[in-house]
């Protein structure tokens, strides 16, 4: 079942009223004829996805507009491939409402035996498909422009408007990998363009490609998109996602705690509450400060919590995307124990040039694990940082060190120079 009904972290959706605001807004001016595109970014795990879902929600049993979900990660492979899904994950939410087995509509030809297939104007787009994939000599600029057509063809014909989600929209740039193809950003700005019955709502975990994307003026997406990042939750959305987990509050020093070694950041707060749930799940209100320290320890550094494998996958995906490696990773230690440093005092650090150390810092900050301020370079994620700091000092645990060793471990973790949250930029 691809069902986002059934996805059970709608039930602690938590707060995001101003970014639900602008989407209902959207979604109501796209009702009226005037649609909207919007740019959606933040950090991986940061809530988009689910944000997008709960919209998808609130739009499906309002009525007035249809919703449709895709992830662009998932079905850019080949332009061969991503025609064909495009359109049947179109359909699937247009036409089966999301409800059922998606796998009949990732196929055009198994396109052919769905309800979707009734409908004049998908079976006019299936036949081109057929036909034009059959050629020797597959165009596939056509293609991508039929595709990118079909979702305002088939509001038309459904009489209802259709809002696109379309989650990790930058890896649609993978298809300009392939000959004929050419930027697939700017076939997709000149067709959305045209459009009269179909907003968007784009998203991207890589924030810097995202901006670059639509606040770039040599972007083919300049201005066409209204940039929306999702920033972390305040201490009383952290507050109530940490209830809504656990079931009970916390006590007041220990759900301070929470905030400070979490920054906010959802997919941390959900980790670490749930880790704390397990710890106490009677008596939630007499977790400590002490214990709640300990639960993050084990969460960040034991191989089997999910705050490890994250920063592991951030870490290790981010580094293969940028170059140099061996002078990044020394970079990157430094900068784990000296957050906030400058260049000169960055490029001491390992002894290399300035001017060198310039390039590998921009290529960090492109790949998302640094950000600059006031000249001044900073992790983008404090709790990578802390993860990173640790991996490079060997420290790591089994996933129940003795009493001393968990004592040691969060006397680490509350060092100055290690301290979460608080000694973040702004």
């Amino acid at each position: 079942m691809s069902n986002w009904r059934a996805n059970s972290s709608l039930d602690v959706f938590t707060d995001r009223v101003h970014e639900l605001n602008i989407l209902a807004q959207a979604a109501a001016d796209l009702a009226r004829g005037r649609p909207h595109y919007i740019a959606l970014f933040g950090v991986r795990h940061i809530g988009k996805t689910i944000l997008c879902q709960e919209q998808m929600q609130r739009r499906a049993a309002q009525g007035r507009v249809t919703p449709v979900y895709m992830s662009i990660e998932s079905i850019c492979t080949s332009p061969e491939l991503f025609v064909q899904r495009y359109i049947g994950l179109t359909c699937f939410w247009a036409v089966a409402g999301g409800q059922g087995s998606v796998e009949p509509y990732l196929r055009v030809m198994d396109l052919l035996q769905t309800p979707a297939a009734d409908i004049p104007v998908v079976l006019d787009a299936m036949r081109f498909l057929i036909t034009e994939l059959g050629r020797a000599a597959v165009d596939p600029g056509v293609l991508l422009h039929l595709v990118f057509d079909f979702p305002d063809r088939l509001a038309i014909a459904l009489g209802r408007p259709i809002m696109c989600f379309l989650d990790e929209f930058p890896e649609l740039a993978a298809l300009a990998r392939f000959p004929q193809v050419g930027n697939p950003y700017k076939l997709f700005r000149s067709v959305m363009q045209q459009h009269a019955h179909v907003g968007y709502v784009v998203t991207g975990s890589a924030v810097t490609v995202m901006e670059q994307m639509v606040r770039d003026h040599e972007s083919p997406l300049f201005l066409q998109l209204r940039a929306i990042e999702l920033p972390p939750f305040t201490a009383e959305d952290t507050q109530a996602l940490t209830t809504r987990i656990i079931g009970r509050p916390l006590n007041v020093a220990a759900q301070a705690e929470v905030y400070t070694y979490t920054a906010g950041h959802p997919f941390y707060v959900t980790a670490l509450a749930e880790r704390l749930r397990d710890l106490a799940p009677d008596e939630p209100e007499a977790i400590s400060p002490e214990q709640v320290a300990q639960a993050f320890v084990l969460e960040t550094l034991g191989a089997r919590g999910q705050i490890y494998n994250h920063c592991r996958y951030l870490y290790d995906i981010s580094l293969q995307k940028a170059r140099g490696y061996a002078a990044l990773k020394a970079l990157l230690q430094i900068l784990a124990e000296e957050d906030g440093l400058t260049l000169t005092e960055a490029a001491q650090r390992i002894h290399r040039r300035p001017s060198s150390v310039q390039d590998y810092l921009r290529g960090l900050i492109d790949v998302d694990l640094l950000v600059v301020r006031e000249q001044r370079y900073f992790y983008r994620d404090p709790v990578l940082r802390y993860w990173v700091a640790c991996m490079f000092r060997g420290i790591e645990t089994d996933g129940s060190p003795n009493t001393d060793d968990l004592k040691r471990l969060v006397i680490y973790l509350r060092t100055p120079r290690i301290l979460l949250h608080r000694s973040s930029p702004a």
